[in-house]
């Protein structure tokens, strides 16, 4: 794959991709480890360009840093296990390290990608409750819904690597911290895409390790 222009041209007014949060949310009890959001969502032609700048002041930290990290070595464990079973990373990439000798940088990263599943979720009407609530209506993504959070989550990994230093590069390289995928969504391969679109569908399975289920919020008329 070509490398392709660099991601950022240039600064953006400062809003998430995914909407402006919503500090009170009602009075509706928020979900354990999980700010619910209101219910915007990103606009029809796809969530607005990044910038590295209001990375940290966009980003909410969930109530429950164990949970965080909980869910963060769930969604590093499962990505290993998806890359060591297609073969696509070399058996020593600093990638796929297990959790405790994994770099921060990189366990920072898989936290930043736990805390950004309550804003994906906001985003299509759902959201986080406890499995023992009773409610019923455990969801699954339909396509489109997919197709949008992985373009989400490739422009939160970008929005993550840019805030760590990483540039655009001819090739992947840990250490150097260059990339050939920070580059918008379109001039990514399908075989990439599909890196995103499979984090995506594993999101109800992993917030299930945390006792969570994903439910449709109730429509205004259902209230």
């Amino acid at each position: 794959m070509r490398p392709g222009r660099p991601y950022l041209k240039r600064r953006t007014e400062r809003r998430s991709p995914c909407g402006e949060l919503d500090e009170n949310d009602g009075d509706r009890p928020q979900s354990p480890g999980f700010k619910l959001t209101n219910d915007k969502t990103p606009p029809k032609d796809g969530p607005r360009e990044l910038d590295p700048e209001r990375f940290e002041e966009d980003r909410d930290l969930p109530q429950g840093p164990s949970e965080a990290d909980v869910l963060a070595r769930a969604i590093h464990e499962d990505y290993v296990r998806r890359r060591k079973g297609d073969g696509s990373l070399p058996h020593d990439d600093p990638a796929l390290r297990s959790w405790e000798k994994l770099d921060e940088s990189l366990r920072a990263s898989s936290r930043d990608q736990a805390v950004d599943i309550a804003r994906k979720l906001a985003s299509i009407g759902c959201e986080s409750v406890r499995s023992e609530e009773g409610r019923s209506g455990a969801v699954e993504f339909e396509p489109d819904e997919i197709e949008m959070l992985a373009r989400m989550e490739h422009l939160r990994w970008v929005e993550d690597r840019l805030r760590q230093g990483w540039h655009l590069g001819p090739r992947r390289d840990v250490a150097g911290k260059r990339s050939p995928y920070l580059v918008p969504w379109d001039e990514l391969s399908e075989e990439v895409r599909d890196l995103d679109r499979d984090s995506v569908r594993a999101i109800p399975r992993l917030v299930a390790e945390l006792g969570l289920s994903i439910v449709r919020r109730p429509s205004s008329q259902e209230l």
